[in-house]
């Protein structure tokens, strides 16, 4: 895994994730105006999902849910394993820095 992908592993790791209440809210109401970076997922299940097809396609970075796991204790590889950490699927998210 190439110093570039470890670095986002750990800024992702580390950005506040907030919750946006209810189920497929308007995730970007939480985000600060100040923000220099923002993702804004309608659903966590729709952001698993195009993260996985994006790291299968990406040459060294296939291992990198393994690694967010084994580091964080998040299996973001099936919706089983967001339900199991307790992350309603359904839920939008927002990260940002």
């Amino acid at each position: 895994m190439t110093l570039n992908a470890r670095r986002w592993l750990i800024t992702l790791a580390l950005t506040a994730i907030v919750g946006c209440g209810g189920r497929g809210g308007d995730g970007s109401r939480w985000v600060p105006e100040d923000a220099q970076v923002a993702l804004v997922a309608p659903s966590v299940e729709g952001l698993r999902g195009q993260l996985t097809t994006m790291l299968a396609g990406v040459e060294g970075l296939s291992g990198a849910l393994d690694l967010l796991e084994a580091r964080v204790g998040l299996d973001l590889r099936t919706r089983e394993g967001l339900e199991a950490t307790g992350i309603d699927p359904e839920q939008s998210l927002s990260l940002f820095a």
